[in-house]
């Protein structure tokens, strides 16, 4: 509670991120950084937009050992701040708002954050660290969900139009090289199960992604 009402609480919810011993007091950090992201998402440069993202992929990577949920929480940090992100690059679509109209003819942003992203994804799970598997699969069912489902809207207080908006360029332009990359990962796997003790986690991530796209 005291994280939240600060006016900027990024720099002390890393500080308890790292360093706190309990995983629900780091679960309650980064939830802290989600709204704050959120609700002061006009004060955030695209600098630190940017630092933030790498910081949540860098101590994701380097921490092995934390709590599934606190993990699952860091990877919902992320797809939520793509997603605030590509808000911003589909919310004024060529033609004005009459193209809400027909929505199927929306075009590609440019070199959006969920591309640099796609592509830090896509080397992570093709590394030979069983836990940087785990965190590429996982980000990716993340990201499916939030971007799947029109129900996590109201995180966001945009129109439901946005939403959708969102949903198609995430369908269209990166929902198939995301199925590619999974399935090369699950045939690599299937001729050297190398996974050790995260195989049936990791197993069980990679065949989640299918399940969201049947």
């Amino acid at each position: 509670v005291q994280l939240r009402g600060l006016q900027d609480p990024l720099p002390l919810c890393k500080y308890v991120l790292e360093n706190a011993d309990v995983p629900l007091v780091q679960f309650e950090a980064v939830s802290a950084m989600i709204e704050h992201m959120v609700r002061k998402w006009i004060l955030v440069t695209q600098s630190g937009l940017e630092e933030l993202l790498s910081y949540l992929v860098a101590f994701l990577l380097s921490r092995n050992k934390i709590e599934n949920y606190v993990r699952e929480q860091l990877i919902l940090a992320v797809s939520v701040v793509i997603k605030r992100k590509l808000i911003d690059d589909v919310s004024t679509p060529e033609g004005g708002e009459n193209e809400f109209e027909n929505i199927n003819k929306i075009s590609k942003p440019s070199d959006t954050l969920l591309d640099k992203l796609c592509e830090r994804l896509e080397s992570l799970i093709n590394d030979t660290t069983p836990h940087y598997n785990l965190v590429s699969c996982s980000s990716i069912v993340s990201l499916m969900v939030e971007f799947g489902s029109l129900a996590h809207s109201s995180r966001f207080g945009m129109p439901w139009e946005i939403h959708l908006r969102c949903k198609v360029v995430f369908e269209k332009f990166y929902l198939l090289k995301f199925c590619i990359i999974n399935l090369n990962y699950l045939r690599k796997i299937s001729e050297n199960l190398f996974l050790g003790n995260l195989r049936h986690e990791i197993l069980s991530k990679s065949l989640n992604i299918l399940n969201h796209v049947v």
